[in-house]
């Protein structure tokens, strides 16, 4: 069992307060538990000070959490004063279920987890680096810690374990980015519990709390052990685990493997010895009988789902008895009060609970349905399910792999049987040599003499905003991503500097009609003024067909020059005499920093996925694709900046051999001249070898050897073979 605990990780206040309803109805040994910590605090700030430390209280204790309104009441929070967040998770163990020896209980090594990228300290040894390697996903990206490698973001904890091996015996080490238990952390706790325990049963809760700057790694983990070691003791000294499990109906019933059956063993004599009985003052036992009817001679009942219709019911009615006996005395009337309007509500829920008829069921049940829809918001965007019922106000029921989701229906698609599942995308170790050079050729990024290999390709995108530059590579990635599909041949994509320019020279109007002629699917990224990329996307049926435009922007409001822009390429693809109006966007993703070029790829590679039969929303939420594409330019500036140097080196080599090998024909060439010189007969056959080896070595020659006006004339006669290429090149 486990339980994640509130922790202020925060020097203790002065004063403690507790509550009325804390005390009411205690005896007087739990009174004396409460005056037993306030003494035990008082203690410890008083020793605190006496070791010149600074006592930090609830109220003066660094950054002020909030501001206040004038004439408010209100204290309005300040998301920056919560610098991290922490979770403790206290975890107890009950053994001997399954047999017939009396139940104990164990206090387990906790769990901390701090906040920082996916790590658990378990796996990281004295040096720092991962035990074996480990792979999972974390928003659709598969990440994976090699064995050997360096684990940089638990470095503090294995320093604190070499100092305080023993008190790191006693606890476990994780971090999250939002140090909170997700499915990653999950799936390692369940897999460290079943290395312990092979055959087990998991109770948790969840919860997590926020700590202040004060103090540090060392302190929260040597407190966190310090109050663990308490649990023990009192484990020892109060068997707290058993009790509280029985108490809280946590267990009520023993395993026997021989009969086959749950055997109920508060009547056997150890039970009455260590007086265990279900319920509490919290917790009437009038309130866990009822959970255990499901078992009828020892043997689990199936579930019966059709109760599930009164269950508000008989829980109203058994809540409305309970505060009609324990508010009777003191305040009746309001208790009264209260009890009618529960009854109101509960009709009111029995009514919405009742069944409609001749409801009209937009899908079939068991239908596989994707949602395809933006406006239904990033967490059920994508996601696929089998459809389970129709509800009243237009949604629709549907089992994920997640559990229930409630989902518009205009938002859900049926899923068709020709959709494929969406392709894992390549590892760029797959991207041999001559794929890298036509990515740089294509992308005008091939180096050549004279050019820093540094200066050729352009570096990864800085503070998110993309350049021209980007988009192409990104293209020819996206192309030999899908590469095999007949459909790449009918794609194109505009230049952007294309699209920039479109509304200063009409010969731009011609470059974005040549380029979409014999085409059927033509995307135009749109770079407006101020920096800010929106998406063109056009479609028609044949290279003969009208197109049919889709128009996206990221922005909160529209941009006004990149709209402009789009305008202009759509009369420049359908010819039209006058500016056509651009279609409503048809995204609802917006994004949150300058973000907008990644959106743009990540539209691209949803319509190239459609296009490949994975059907729409195949590659999830745009804006959890829009940082995959960040780390994809990132690994691609490397790979091709490695090229870039090989090519370069390569290039200078080749240079160094040509030269080389003119210094060796410039001396055979003079040698020939010499014994021309001396021959006396320049028909001997000497002088004939010498001729022949003169001839031989001088037919090789650069543009040096011309004059300056052969140069310039070879100049010309190459701009006017290569003018189609838009070569730019002057002579010199």
């Amino acid at each position: 069992m486990s339980d994640q605990v509130p922790l202020w990780a925060k020097s203790p206040s002065t004063k403690v307060v507790f509550s009325k309803e804390d005390l009411q109805g205690v005896g007087a040994e739990v009174r004396r538990e409460f005056n037993t910590c306030r003494e035990e605090l008082k203690a410890a700030q008083e020793a605190w000070k006496e070791g010149g430390h600074q006592v930090i209280t609830a109220a003066d204790g660094g950054e002020p959490g909030g501001k206040v309104v004038a004439g408010s009441r209100v204290l309005k929070g300040d998301s920056a004063a919560e610098k991290f967040r922490i979770t403790y998770e206290a975890r107890q163990r009950v053994t001997n279920i399954a047999n017939k020896e009396e139940l104990q209980g164990h206090v387990l090594p906790g769990l901390l987890v701090f906040p920082g990228k996916h790590n658990r300290l378990s796996n990281v040894d004295e040096n720092g680096k991962y035990k074996r390697t480990e792979k999972f996903e974390v928003k659709g990206v598969e990440v994976e810690h090699q064995a050997g490698e360096k684990c940089r973001g638990l470095a503090w904890a294995v320093e604190l374990r070499k100092q305080f091996p023993k008190e790191f015996e006693e606890v476990e080490i994780m971090t999250q980015p939002s140090s909170n238990c997700d499915g990653v952390l999950l799936a390692w706790i369940v897999e460290e519990q079943c290395e312990e325990e092979i055959c087990s049963l998991w109770i948790r809760d969840c919860f997590s709390a926020v700590f202040q700057e004060h103090i540090g790694y060392k302190e929260i983990i040597l407190a966190t052990v310090g109050a663990q070691r308490q649990a023990v003791q009192r484990q020892v000294d109060t068997d707290w685990i058993v009790g509280g499990s029985v108490r809280n109906g946590l267990i009520a019933f023993k395993a026997s493997p021989e009969a086959g059956k749950l055997v109920p063993f508060l009547g056997e004599s150890w039970a009455k010895a260590r007086g265990l009985a279900q319920g509490s003052r919290r917790i009437p036992n009038s309130w866990l009988e009822p959970r255990f009817s499901w078992v009828k001679d020892g043997i689990p009942q199936p579930a019966d789902f059709a109760l599930s219709s009164s269950a508000t019911q008989e829980k109203g009615s058994l809540v409305k008895k309970e505060l009609a006996k324990s508010k009777k005395k003191a305040i009746k009337d309001k208790a009264l009060l209260l009890a009618l309007k529960e009854d109101e509500v509960e009709k009111k829920a029995a009514k919405a609970a009742e069944p409609v008829e001749d409801l009209q069921l937009p899908f079939k049940k068991g239908e596989e349905l994707r949602v395809v829809k933006e406006e239904a918001g990033a967490l059920q965007y994508g996601k696929e399910g089998s459809f389970a019922d129709a509800q009243t106000d237009g949604k629709a029921s549907i089992f994920t792999d997640y559990g229930v989701m409630s989902c518009h229906q205009q938002h859900l698609q049926l899923k068709d049987s020709s959709w494929k599942k969406a392709a894992v995308w390549k590892q760029f170790t797959q991207l041999g040599r001559l794929k890298k050079q036509e990515f740089l050729q294509l992308s005008g990024c091939m180096p050549a003499l004279g050019v820093k290999a540094e200066a050729v390709v352009p570096e990864p995108p800085k503070m998110n905003m993309l350049e021209g530059g980007h988009i192409a590579l990104s293209w020819h990635l996206l192309r030999w991503q899908f590469s095999g599909h007949e459909f790449l041949e009918s794609c194109q994509l505009v230049d952007a500097e294309c699209a920039y320019k479109i509304d200063k020279e009409e010969r731009w109007k011609e470059e974005i009609q040549q380029l979409a002629s014999n085409k059927v699917h033509i995307f135009v990224p749109v770079l407006g003024s101020p920096a800010h990329w929106a998406l063109l996307v056009g479609h028609r049926s044949s290279p003969d067909a009208a197109w049919q435009f889709c128009y996206r922007d990221t922005l909160a409001d529209e941009h006004a020059d990149c709209k402009h822009k789009a305008a202009i390429a759509m009369q420049a693809l359908t010819a039209a005499s006058e500016l056509p109006e651009v279609p409503a966007r048809c995204n609802s993703c917006r994004q949150t920093a300058s973000e907008s070029g990644q959106l743009v790829l990540s539209y691209i590679e949803a319509e190239l996925a459609e296009l490949a039969s994975e059907g729409p929303a195949a590659r999830g939420w745009p804006g959890v694709l829009a940082q995959s594409w960040d780390k994809r330019l990132e690994a691609l500036y490397k790979q091709l900046q490695l090229e870039v140097e090989k090519v370069h080196a390569e290039v200078a080599k080749a240079k160094e051999r040509e030269k080389k090998l003119e210094e060796q024909q410039e001396q055979r060439r003079m040698k020939a001249l010499e014994i021309l010189a001396k021959a006396k007969d320049q028909n001997s056959k000497t002088a004939q070898a010498a001729k022949a080896a003169f001839e031989q070595n001088s037919q090789y020659f650069t543009h040096k050897d011309l004059s300056p006006d052969a140069r310039e004339a070879v100049w010309k006669a190459k701009a006017a073979l290569f003018r189609p290429w838009h070569f730019s090149s002057s002579p010199g």
